[in-house]
């Protein structure tokens, strides 16, 4: 039963069912500044038009950047850069189209070169995961598959023998879920790299996956050689990679752009919906995962020895933690490597202790050693609730990922955000009812000094002023409904 119940919440979230869009379009950019220009960029392009059309999108390729305005690129579900190289804008308002295309949950495929675009806009590096630095020169490499479970390189081999080039990068910024890695004990000639690859182990990243201020990234570092691109194992990398960011969920389905310059500094984000009462759903976790939500939240109570599900009772008959949240969460973090989805997203799930603090805590505490793939990996445990706060804190539990939600009385004690990174409250306590915004926007200020990430529920179903609480600086609100946001007022 548990199986299959594995098996269908791995098919439910990360299937490769089409979902509808008014407009199934790709944008391949094939422009390179002045410098090196690689020769694969025509047999690039009718590749990628190929794949699309058997995607069932239309492909338009352009190098010119005028392409690079706003509106246009709300017609794209995806831009790809097929070895693009160095500066590729003419000026900064392409430059904020490009980005603003991406906090709006806009997905974004780097081919080869791409990392060496732009090599001076700090916020296109983060986007990245660092700027090309150098290689060894082209020769027989192993690429090792680091994540065989995931879906954009499925199929491939454990051990991937491939004439490329090993880019080692500079400036190196997080790259979020690595699905490929250079084995370096197969370069045999390092050329000029020599001291890269002493410095950096045995492997070194090829291909990576993250969501990134509110868009989804997806990066392969190979495909120099201009056979690669009717290479049948290569064309299904790239298949499998667009694909991929086709399907998944946009990280942040609700965010608007926040930024008016190209180069502002990046804005540290969650998504802004939490999936409060997340068991009430028919498919618990499940369409939170689908739906792209960051957070789900899970009530327990201590029942005759059982840690029970529920808002404000259980019975005998209530589900269990276990099989609602601990086991499906263990299970992804062992397939996507400490993650919750392929996206590499964060993801926290929000336990609320309805029964004795320490008690219910310390049972919890127990059962999170038969899931040790959860407790390890990258998902935040966060308690809330009738929790032994000061218990907890004194605990050196940050390796666990087990951490506390804070109330605004929490600021100013110094408690670090490892420890305590949410600081939620009632709405009306901030508002008086109305949406006054001067008190929240001075308590977002004081949580945002300590590195903290403000929640606020029962908040009114008002999306005109949902907006003006985000632009307030409240960075998460809690929702009932995973579609259309709706909210109660019992926390």
């Amino acid at each position: 039963m548990y199986g299959r119940f594995i098996t269908c919440l791995l098919l439910l979230i990360y299937l490769y069912a089409l979902q509808a869009q008014d407009l199934k379009q790709i944008l391949v950019f094939t422009k390179n500044g002045p410098g090196y220009v690689h020769d694969n960029r025509a047999a690039a392009s009718a590749c990628l038009i190929k794949i699309g059309e058997e995607l069932g999108y239309k492909v338009h390729v352009s190098d010119n950047a005028k392409a690079f305005k706003e509106a246009d690129l709300k017609h794209y579900s995806l831009l790809i850069f097929a070895s693009t190289n160095n500066e590729v804008f003419e000026n900064n308002e392409q430059r904020l189209a490009f980005r603003r295309y991406i906090e709006n949950g806009g997905k974004f495929l780097g081919i080869h070169s791409a990392l060496g675009t732009e090599r001076n806009w700090s916020w296109f590096k983060q986007l990245l995961g660092g700027t090309f630095d150098t290689h060894p020169p082209f020769q027989d490499l192993k690429i090792y598959n680091t994540m065989t479970g995931h879906p954009s390189i499925s199929g491939l081999p454990m051990n991937w023998p491939k004439e490329d080039e090993c880019y080692f990068l500079k400036e190196e910024y997080d790259k979020g879920m690595v699905l490929m890695e250079h084995l370096l004990d197969s370069i045999k000639n390092p050329g000029s790299a020599i001291e890269q690859i002493k410095k950096s182990g045995s492997r070194y990243p090829a291909v990576w996956t993250k969501s990134f201020d509110g868009g989804q990234v997806w990066i392969t570092a190979l495909g120099h050689h201009i056979n690669d691109y009717t290479n049948p194992q290569f064309i299904q990398h790239l298949r499998q990679g667009i694909q991929f960011l086709l399907n998944v969920p946009t990280p942040n389905r609700f965010i608007k752009p926040y930024t008016n310059h190209f180069d502002q500094p990046l804005q540290q984000r969650m998504a802004e919906w939490h999936a409060h009462n997340d068991y009430e759903h028919d498919q618990p976790l499940v369409k939170a995962l689908q739906a792209g939500f960051h957070s789900v939240e899970a009530d327990i109570h201590l029942h005759q020895g059982r840690l029970l599900v529920g808002h404000n009772q259980v019975s005998n008959r209530s589900p269990e933690l276990t099989e609602l949240y601990l086991k499906p969460l263990d299970s992804l973090c062992r397939i996507f490597n400490g993650f919750a989805n392929p996206g590499g997203r964060p993801f926290t799930l929000m336990i609320d202790i309805k029964t004795d603090g320490a008690e219910t805590y310390h049972a919890l505490q127990n059962l999170l050693n038969s899931f040790p793939s959860l407790v390890q990996g990258k998902v935040s445990l966060l308690l809330s609730g009738n929790v032994p706060k000061q218990e907890i804190l004194k605990e050196a539990v940050s390796a666990q990922r087990i951490c506390v939600d804070g109330r605004p009385e929490d600021l100013g004690k110094g408690i670090p955000s490892r420890q305590m990174p949410w600081i939620s409250d009632r709405y009306s306590k901030w508002s008086g009812g109305d949406l006054g915004l001067e008190k929240i926007i001075n308590l977002a200020k004081k949580v945002h000094e300590e590195g903290k990430i403000l929640r606020l529920w029962g908040i009114p179903d008002d999306p005109a002023s949902h907006q003006k609480l985000f632009e307030a600086g409240v960075d998460i609100i809690n929702s009932d409904q995973l579609g259309a946001p709706a909210y109660r007022e019992n926390e």
